[in-house]
């Protein structure tokens, strides 16, 4: 899998929060034009912490970059709610983007659908994956692309929810329930060997196994955010026959915990389930996350 992107957006929050501003904002500048990144969210980083560094020009000019000449586009509050921008925005280019963002977040959200990204399907076995918040579907195929999986069909499911350019959400449940069982009915066969899920994804999941009965092997949970557990605990037992697994780093400070309850009442309910713990990981995909998957899949 080589390098997650959520690695990188972890190591550049990192260095922020230890204040190294000028590193965080070399690294993930070194990072801009890697395949697999949502390269506007890196726009964001980089305008963010050249403000915070005080190079205000510099941050105008890769702000221009973004918005002006490459057409990327940001909802409005990620620019204007944003403290360290606030040395921009007095700016005429930064009003500029600014109308431009507006006008282009409009014409985004009036065509989004959501999608289904399909991959070697006459392949026997079949993976669906769901990414999490403000991802999509380039970024989730890159995490789910192991050996392991291999020669498996593979179905991403990318959310029609949209914060940023090529940035997609899971926040409306009761929405995306519904786009999901429309993804699951008219795109995704029947019979599915695994589905995976990271992040918020997996909170998008859970809510659609409550009301919808899918054929599945197993079920992969990667940092799962489910922050709406207390709420469907007394419907846990609808999830019988699916066998569980999750995987969670035990410095990802909500869903190690978000991740523990929900085991928990699957124990109780004696629903099927496995799970791995991993020191010192974030939210994050581990970096052995095909060792570890496919010795926990082996019974071993």
């Amino acid at each position: 899998m080589g390098l997650s992107y959520q690695h990188i957006l972890n190591q550049t929050l990192t260095l922020y929060q230890q204040k190294e501003y000028q590193a965080a904002y070399d690294y993930i500048t070194s990072h801009q034009e890697d395949d697999y990144v949502n390269k506007a969210q890196l726009y964001n980083f980089r305008y963010s912490l050249l403000a915070k560094l005080g190079k205000v020009d510099q941050a105008l000019d890769i702000l221009k970059e973004a918005v002006i000449d490459r057409g990327y586009w940001y909802s409005p509050p990620i620019l204007t709610d944003d403290d360290d921008l606030l040395p921009l925005q007095e700016h005429q280019v930064f009003k500029e983007c600014l109308n431009l963002c507006r006008e282009r977040e409009t014409k985004a959200k009036e065509k989004s659908a959501i999608k289904v990204i399909k991959q070697d399907t006459d392949q026997p076995n079949q993976l669906v994956i769901l990414h999490g918040n403000q991802e999509n579907a380039t970024v989730a195929l890159h995490n789910w692309n192991i050996p392991l999986f291999k020669n498996y069909a593979k179905y991403v499911i990318q959310s029609d929810q949209i914060d940023f350019s090529d940035g997609y959400h899971w926040e409306d449940l009761s929405h995306s329930n519904k786009m999901l069982q429309r993804a699951f009915t008219e795109e995704i066969p029947n019979q599915i060997t695994f589905i995976g899920a990271f992040s918020a994804g997996c909170g998008a999941l859970l809510d659609l196994l409550l009301t919808t009965s899918l054929s599945c092997e197993s079920i992969i949970l990667v940092a799962p955010w489910l922050p709406n557990l207390k709420a469907i605990s007394d419907q846990i037992t609808q999830l019988s026959g699916y066998r569980f697994i999750t995987i969670v780093g035990e410095d990802d400070d909500d869903c190690y915990d978000h991740a523990n309850t929900f085991n928990e009442l699957l124990k109780q309910a004696n629903i099927a389930f496995d799970t791995i713990s991993i020191p010192a990981l974030g939210h994050a995909f581990p970096d052995n996350f095909n060792a570890l998957l496919s010795e926990r899949l082996s019974g071993n």
